[in-house]
């Protein structure tokens, strides 16, 4: 479970740190206490609550804020490979804490829902709306031009 466990942490960017931790804290006794969150965990972004579900099981295992851990860190990562500017990418670094995602949770869900139904025009509708309260910057600049020209390229 252990390995499952971090290597759903790791793919979807989460912090080096708290993926390591899973396996000092993932005894038999929080084991039992996130037994019915584990399903989901390892099977992906399923739930209706993906959010909320992954901030839970930061809790129980102690492994820190789930904003600094994983949200950020896995944002990150996907607007590096869309090739988002790294202005963009470091403003959304410098802004993104627990309440600003009590702020975006929604549109965070609401790309995971598109997702599932693989709603193209849905998911990138709602992460326009991420990343403009994320960042600041006009997506068009430093979203989907940078995006095009690695594309391009």
């Amino acid at each position: 479970i252990v390995p499952a466990v971090q290597q759903k942490l790791s793919s979807l960017g989460a912090n080096p740190t708290a993926v390591d931790m899973v396996r000092t804290t993932l005894t038999r006794e929080k084991l039992k206490e996130i037994q019915s969150l584990l399903p989901e965990v390892v099977a992906g972004l399923t739930g209706d609550d993906a959010v909320g579900l992954f901030e839970d099981l930061f809790k129980v295992l102690g492994l820190g804020d789930a904003t600094d851990a994983l949200f950020s860190p896995a944002l990150q990562k996907l607007l590096r490979s869309m090739g988002a500017d790294a202005e963009a990418i470091a403003k959304v670094k410098s802004t993104f804490n627990s309440e600003k995602l009590e702020e975006v949770k929604p549109t965070m869900q609401e790309i995971v829902s598109c997702v599932k139904v693989a709603d193209a025009l849905g998911i990138i509708v709602a992460f326009e709306k991420l990343f403009q309260v994320l960042s600041g910057c006009d997506p068009v600049e430093k979203l989907y031009k940078p995006a095009l020209h690695k594309i391009l390229a």
